[in-house]
């Protein structure tokens, strides 16, 4: 599998978007597959570094 069908072939697989866009993407998933459980992995990127005082 070449490079790109491997990232499309993720990405195809991932919701994201803003909070409003990925409840409404969950929304979705739940009415075509009806499953009334969903296992989740959350990847997040800080915009800023965290800083302590």
């Amino acid at each position: 599998m070449q490079e790109r069908q491997i990232i499309e072939q993720y990405t195809d697989q991932t919701l994201h978007g803003t909070a409003d866009e990925v409840a409404k993407g969950l929304e979705d998933l739940q009415e075509q597959t009806g499953v009334d459980e969903v296992m989740m992995v959350v990847q997040a990127i800080r915009a800023a570094p965290i800083t302590h005082c």
